[in-house]
C-alpha cells in the first residue's frame, strides 16, 4: 500500500513597510540638500521638502517668513502644494514666529493647498490671494485636512469660489481675521471650525463663514455686503456672535441652524443696494437655548425675522422708527421670553405665532401701539406690563389660553386679565406660587418638554402661560379659574363638590361651568326625532368656546361617535344627528373635549 503524504509548502513574501520620514525647513541662511532629514541639510523653502517627501512624512519647520516656493497650476498658484499626498506640517515655535506668506511682487498666490488627510499646525497663513476659493488655505474635498493652531489673516477670495480665509477642511484653535471673499464666507467656506475665532472678516453672503459647521466658536466684528453679517447656511452650536453687520438680511446669521450660542449686539445696515434689510440678530434660522440681545435692524425684526426661535431669550433688541418686531417679527417662537425690546409697533413680536412665551417690559417709540405683540397669533402666553401711546399690550391679534391686561377684542378666547403675578416684573418673570398663570394653559399648544429653564413644562396635569412652569403647584385646576370663583388654589376643593350639581370642582373646571352655581352643570337637555331633514335633533347645556364630542347608542352599552369638536354655544348647544334612523332606541351623551 502506498501512503499518500501531502505536502503543504508555504510562500512566504516579504513585504518592505515604509515608514514615515521627517523632512526639516529651515529659513535661516544655509545650504540645503535634499533630501532634507536634518536641520543641517534643511529646504530653505516648504514646497522642495514637500516634492521630496514621501506620501505620509512629516514635515518641521523652523521660524521663519516663507514666501518663495510653490505651484503653478493653470494659474492656481501655491506657495505650499501636498501634490495629492497626506503630510503633517508641525511649525516648531508656532504661528507667531512661523509665517506663510501667499502673493509676493505682484503674483497672485494661496498660501496653501492640501490634498488627502494632511494636517497644517502652528502657522500664520497670511497675504494670500486666488479667484479659485480658500486664499489662506484650500483643503481638497473630501474635507479630511486637519488645520490647527493657525492665524489666517489678510488673505483674499476674488472670485465666486468662497473662503477668503479657509475652504474645506476642519479647523481647529484658529484665528481668522481680516480676510476677505468678493463671494461667499470672508473668514471660511464650506469647512468644520472647533474652538476658532473669527474677527473682521468681509464676504458677499457669510461675512464670517458660509455653509461651514462651528462649535465653541466666537464671531466678532465681521461684515457681509450682502446677507448674514456672522454666518450663512451654517449650523452653530455653543456660539457668540458679537458687532457683526449685514447690508441685507441677519446681522449676525442668515438661513443657519443655532442652539446653545449668543448673538448680541449685531445689526442690518443697508447699503445702497439694499433697499431693505432685516433681522438684526438673525433672518430665516431656527434658534433654539439662544440669548438675542441688544441687536439692530434698520427695518422690521431688531432681534429676529422669519424663522423658528425655541426656548429663547429675545431681550433689548431694537428695530428703527416706522419698523415693527422689535424682538421678533414675522417668526414662530415657542417658550421665549421677549423683554425690553423697543420698535414703533408691535415692540415685542410682529406678525408672529408663538406658544408658552412671556412678553413684557417692551415700549413702543414714538406714538406707536401693540408694544407687546401686533397681527400675532398667541397661545399659553403672558403679554403684560408692555407700553405704548395706545394699545399698550396687544393689537390685532389672535389670543388663547393667555394672560393680558385687556379682553376687549375679538379673538380673545379662554384668557384672563389677572395680573400674572412675577417674583419681579422688572426682572424675573418666573411665576409666584399664586400666580394666576399656574395650570392655565391649553396642553395641545407646548412644543416642547421643557420650560425655558429646562425643568419639566408640565406640573401638576396642566401646562402653566408663559415661559416659565411653576415646578411645586398645589392645585390640579387652572390657577385663574379659581381664583375667578373665589376658591382656594391650595388643592382643598379639587375633587369636592361644593354646589351639590352632582359634578366636582375639577369637573366643572373641564367642564367651564360655574362651581358656585347649582344650575351651572353639563347636562343633556332633550334628544327629539325631526322628519325634514329625518334624524334626531340633540340639545345640552353647553358653554361657549368649548368643544363638545357626541355619542349614541343603542342599548346603554356601547357608544359611537356622532360628531367630535362641535363648538359649543352659550346656553344650549344642539346638534341634528342625520343617521339616526329607524324607530331607535337611540341614547345620547356628550363629552366636553
Amino acid at each position: 500500500m502506498m501512503t499518500r503524504i501531502a505536502v503543504m509548502i508555504l510562500l512566504i513574501a516579504m513585504v518592505q513597510i515604509a515608514t514615515a520620514t521627517t523632512r526639516y525647513v529651515d529659513a535661516s541662511p544655509h545650504t540645503p540638500v535634499s533630501p532634507y532629514t536634518s536641520w543641517a541639510t534643511a529646504a530653505t523653502n516648504i514646497q522642495d521638502a514637500v516634492t521630496v517627501a514621501g506620501f505620509t512624512d512629516t514635515i518641521l519647520v523652523n521660524d521663519g517668513i516663507y514666501r518663495f516656493g510653490g505651484l503653478n497650476n493653470g494659474g492656481n498658484n501655491s506657495r505650499v502644494h501636498t501634490l495629492g499626498k497626506s503630510l503633517t506640517f508641525q511649525s516648531v515655535n508656532g504661528p507667531e514666529v512661523t509665517i506663510i506668506r501667499g502673493s509676493t511682487n505682484g503674483t497672485l498666490a494661496r498660501c496653501v493647498y492640501l490634498t488627502g488627510s494632511s494636517i497644517l499646525s502652528g502657522f500664520t497663513l497670511t497675504n494670500g490671494g486666488t479667484p479659485f476659493g480658500g486664499a489662506g488655505v484650500f483643503c481638497l474635498p473630501p474635507n479630511n485636512c486637519i488645520v490647527t493652531n493657525c492665524i489666517i489673516v489678510g488673505n483674499y477670495d476674488s472670485n465666486i469660489n468662497g473662503g477668503g480665509g479657509a475652504k474645506g477642511g476642519t479647523l481647529v484653535d484658529c484665528l481668522l481675521s481680516n480676510n476677505v471673499s468678493d463671494s461667499f464666507g470672508g473668514g471660511a467656506y464650506s469647512n468644520t471650525l472647533i474652538n476658532c475665532t473669527l474677527i473682521s472678516n468681509r464676504g458677499g453672503t457669510g461675512g464670517g463663514v458660509n455653509r461651514a459647521s462651528l462649535t465653541n466658536c466666537l464671531l466678532v466684528g465681521n461684515v457681509a455686503r450682502s446677507d448674514g453679517g456672522g454666518a450663512a447656511n451654517s449650523t452653530l452650536s455653543v456660539c457668540v456672535l458679537s458687532n457683526n453687520v449685514a447690508s441685507g438680511n441677519g446681522g449676525a446669521v442668515f438661513v443657519c441652524t443655532v442652539r446653545d450660542s449668543l448673538i448680541s449686539s449685531n445689526r442690518t445696515a443697508p447699503s445702497t443696494s439694499f433697499g431693505t434689510s432685516y433681522g438684526g440678530g438673525a433672518y430665516s434660522s431656527v434658534l433654539s437655548n439662544c440669548a438675542l440681545q441688544n441687536n439692530f435692524s434698520i427695518y422690521s425684526g431688531g432681534g429676529a425675522y422669519a424663522g423658528a426661535l425655541t426656548n429663547c431669550t429675545i431681550a433689548n433688541n431694537y428695530a428703527s422708527t416706522f419698523s415693527i418686531g422689535g424682538g421678533a417679527a414675522y417668526a414662530t417662537l415657542n417658550q421665549c421670553l421677549v423683554i425690553g425690546n423697543s420698535a414703533q409697533i408691535g415692540t415685542g413680536v410682529a406678525n408672529c405665532s408663538g406658544n408658552n412665551c412671556t412678553i413684557a417690559q417692551n415700549l413702543s417709540s414714538s406714538s406707536g401701539s401693540g408694544s407687546g405683540a401686533y397681527s400675532s397669533t398667541l397661545n399659553n402666553c403672558i403679554i403684560y406690563y408692555n407700553q405704548a401711546v395706545t394699545n399698550a399690550d396687544i393689537l390685532s391679534c389672535v389670543l388663547a389660553n393667555c394672560c393680558t391686561p385687556s379682553l376687549a377684542y375679538p379673538n380673545v378666547i379662554n384668557s384672563f386679565t389677572n395680573e400674572p403675578l412675577f417674583v419681579d416684573p422688572n426682572g424675573d418673570f418666573h411665576l409666584q406660587s399664586d400666580s394666576p398663570c399656574i395650570n392655565a394653559g391649553k396642553n395641545s399648544f407646548i412644543a416642547s418638554t421643557n420650560d425655558l429653564d429646562g425643568n419639566p413644562r408640565i406640573v401638576g396635569g396642566t401646562v402653566d402661560v408663559g415661559a416659565y412652569e411653576y415646578q411645586y403647584p398645589s392645585s390640579l385646576l387652572s390657577y385663574a379659574w379659581l381664583q375667578q370663583y373665589s376658591l382656594p388654589t391650595d388643592g382643598s376643593v379639587d375633587f369636592t363638590d361644593d354646589d351639590a350639581d352632582g359634578m366636582t370642582t375639577w369637573q366643572e373646571w373641564i367642564a367651564g361651568t360655574d362651581p358656585t352655581d347649582a344650575t351651572s352643570l353639563l347636562q343633556m337637555y332633550s334628544a327629539t326625532p325631526t322628519n325634514n331633514p329625518p334624524g334626531v335633533l340633540v340639545s345640552w347645556q353647553s358653554v361657549g368656546g368649548k368643544n363638545y364630542l357626541l355619542q349614541r347608542s343603542s342599548n346603554l352599552t356601547v357608544f359611537q361617535n356622532v360628531q367630535s369638536n362641535i363648538v359649543g354655544q352659550v346656553g344650549i348647544t344642539a346638534y341634528r344627528d342625520t343617521n339616526a334612523v329607524g324607530s331607535g332606541p337611540f341614547f345620547y351623551r356628550t363629552a366636553v373635549q
